[in-house]
């Protein structure tokens, strides 16, 4: 007995781009809502610290679930 298929070729590119497409929509939305409040962190640890160095302007105050699992 064959393998069943499971879709066809084209099917699974389409598949494979829209999954790609909302992963991409997603991950830009996420950053638009997180860039204001990662700036807002820094400036207002920076007011109340004026003389520790150690936040680093890469690292967010917190990491998404979401990163992790990347």
């Amino acid at each position: 007995m064959e393998a069943e298929v499971v879709g066809s070729t084209l099917t699974m590119e389409r598949v494979a781009f829209v999954k790609k497409f909302i992963e991409n929509h997603y991950r830009s939305q996420r950053e638009a809502i997180l860039v204001p409040i990662r700036e807002q962190f820094r400036k207002e640890f920076k007011e109340k610290n004026p003389k520790n160095k150690s936040v680093v302007a890469d690292q967010p105050p917190f990491q998404c679930q979401e990163d992790s699992l990347e």
